[in-house]
C-alpha cells in the first residue's frame, strides 16, 4: 500500500476547507454564517478524508483479491471484482476457496463500514 494516496482532489477539497477556516470565517461578524462556513469547511475535510481512505481500501482490496483469485496482471478492482463473481456462479471452487472468499468479503464490508462510520462495531462477534 502506498504511503499516501492524497490526490490532487483531496488536497484542492482539505484546501478550500483551510480557506474557509482562515481567511473566509474571521472576517464574517454573522453568528449563524460562521457557523455554516464552519459545517461547510468540516464536510470538506470529511469529504477529503473519505475519499483518501477509499484509495487505500481500494488498493488493499485489489491486492487481496488478486492473491484470492490467483491474478498476476495488474488488473482493477472492477474486474477482479467480476472475475470473482464469475467464480461463485461457476461453483468449481471447494469448500476451502468458499471460505477464503467468506473471509475476504467480511473483511472488506468491515473496512468499508469502519470507513464510513468509525463507530460502528465491526467486531467479528457480531456476525
Amino acid at each position: 500500500m502506498s504511503q499516501s494516496t492524497e490526490t490532487s482532489d483531496e488536497l484542492f477539497l482539505a484546501a478550500v476547507a483551510e480557506f474557509l477556516d482562515g481567511d473566509v470565517r474571521p472576517t464574517i461578524s454573522d453568528k449563524a454564517l460562521r457557523f455554516r462556513l464552519l459545517i461547510a469547511s468540516s464536510l470538506l475535510r470529511s469529504v477529503a478524508s473519505e475519499r483518501a481512505q477509499d484509495a487505500e481500501l481500494r488498493e488493499a482490496e485489489v491486492e487481496r483479491l488478486g492473491v484470492l483469485l490467483g491474478a498476476t496482471a495488474p488488473w482493477d478492482l472492477e474486474e477482479l471484482n467480476a472475475l470473482l463473481v464469475s467464480d461463485i456462479r461457476a461453483g468449481e471452487r471447494g469448500d476451502a476457496a468458499e471460505a477464503k472468499v467468506r473471509s475476504h468479503l467480511l473483511k472488506t464490508l468491515r473496512e468499508r463500514l469502519a470507513a464510513r462510520n468509525p463507530r460502528f462495531d465491526t467486531a467479528p462477534e457480531i456476525e
